[in-house]
């Protein structure tokens, strides 16, 4: 039992990080679509805006 418990111990923390990970890719992603979205419409209604971004994640427009 005392070495399943030290097991788990152990693993734990490589989970939690691997979460942490896949959260922030998400998020990242979920920006990604977004800006892409803001690209398009600025193609279809230019604004004469050269990138569109979102803090330091930026897209060139069309």
């Amino acid at each position: 039992m005392a070495l399943l418990l030290t097991w788990v111990g152990v693993i734990a923390p490589f989970v939690e990080a691997t979460t942490e990970q896949i959260d922030r890719l998400e998020t990242t992603v979920r920006r990604y679509e977004r800006l892409q979205g803001e690209v398009l419409r600025d193609a279809a209604e230019p604004s004469g805006r050269s990138e569109v971004c979102d803090e330091e994640l930026c897209l060139p427009t069309l």
